[in-house]
């Protein structure tokens, strides 16, 4: 029997807790993170088992303790490698709801109303990167079970995210022939996003899901689409 590998940082944290020890929040949250990513790189499934606790601790306490976006990916992908893809979806959509509400499809923590509506104000350009790093991870982490109907959803989702379609500049104009083939999806943005590297990404992850599980037509579907946009 393998014994369970020992976390310093984890235990660092428990002993804090444990006494009591006088400490700011930002200061918890620090060990928090820290005792998470290290459950995460251990790279074992009871070690992402007690990452994603100390999440869900993280996330009840709310506040300047709520998990960052780098965490929760950090433990999609830690999960993805265990293929505990469970494990994944419910990472993926706690971040979403906590930090890009107005992509999720569940509430933020400590909300039992529906999310606020999308946000006016452009996001920024690091959280637009972090958004795309976190649908990427959950995308691949449908492949290696070949969950390939989620995998599809996500992407949809993905190219109708508010906080990634509000990062773009208007398109430009269609000319005049091409206006009939014009689609308010496209005047939202949709088709410029497809073009950026990470729908590029996000394709392959899906048409990956598609394969591994026989769905060849879906497959090609998939990839039509990508080349028509």
């Amino acid at each position: 029997q393998t014994a369970k590998p020992r976390i310093p940082q984890l235990q660092n944290l428990r002993a804090v807790q444990k006494n009591r020890t006088s400490t700011g929040v930002a200061e918890e949250a620090r060990l928090y993170g820290r005792a998470v990513t290290a459950c995460f790189q251990e790279g074992q499934p009871g070690t992402c088992h007690t990452g994603m606790q100390l999440i869900s601790e993280m996330e009840e306490r709310g506040g300047k303790l709520l998990p960052s976006v780098e965490l929760y990916k950090q433990g999609i992908q830690a999960c993805t490698k265990h293929e505990l893809w469970f494990f994944c979806m419910t990472l993926f959509e706690a971040a979403m709801a906590a930090h890009y509400p107005e992509s999720s499809t569940v509430l933020p923590p400590g909300r039992d109303s529906e999310p606020p509506p999308a946000p006016r104000k452009p996001p920024t350009a690091a959280a637009v990167r972090a958004a795309e790093d976190l649908w990427l991870a959950a995308l691949e982490s449908c492949g290696p079970g070949a969950h390939w109907e989620k995998a599809i959803e996500l992407l949809d989702r993905m190219e109708q995210s508010p906080v990634l379609l509000g990062s773009l500049p208007p398109p430009p104009p269609p000319p005049q022939e091409q206006a009939s083939k014009y689609s308010e999806q496209d005047a939202s943005g949709a088709a410029v996003l497809r073009g950026r590297p990470s729908f590029v990404s996000a394709y392959l992850h899906a048409i990956r899901a598609c394969e591994r599980a026989g769905q060849w037509r879906r497959a090609l579907l998939l990839l039509h689409r990508a080349q028509e946009r």
